[in-house]
């Protein structure tokens, strides 16, 4: 069921009802973690975020799945899920990519139009 469209709606916001971000913080996941929270907070903003962990970890598996030659010829639900997992993350990753060209071209076409000058600058800075 449609709701009604209300005249001032971009004034009224219900909750959850805007772009929703969370900090994932690992000491949130289990009170009783018997790791140091501190240092995981600094493995996931220094050295690679639980996504590249993930990714690092399938790609690996995958690869050595396909080295040895494991399960050939079968039918693997589990290895198969692994597999559509990454392919939809780098189909994801992919969009997402071409998305940030897309707006990065349309900003600097409305900077070359907009304001002439600051353009050439920056793209004088920017090729050098």
């Amino acid at each position: 069921m449609d709701l009604p469209h209300i005249q001032f709606d971009s004034l009224f916001k219900m909750p959850w009802s805007g772009n929703i971000v969370q900090d994932i913080r690992p000491e949130f996941f289990s009170p009783s973690y018997s790791g140091k929270p501190e240092i995981e907070a600094k493995v996931i903003t220094d050295v690679a975020g639980y996504g590249q962990q993930l990714g690092w970890i399938s790609n690996a598996l995958l690869e050595l799945i396909d080295r040895a030659g494991l399960f050939e010829g079968e039918e693997n639900d589990k290895i198969e899920k692994l597999r559509k997992l990454v392919t939809d993350v780098d189909e994801v990753k992919r969009h997402h990519k071409s998305d940030l060209t897309a707006r990065a071209h349309s900003a600097l076409d409305t900077l070359r139009i907009v304001d002439p000058d600051s353009y050439a600058d920056l793209i004088a800075r920017r090729t050098k």
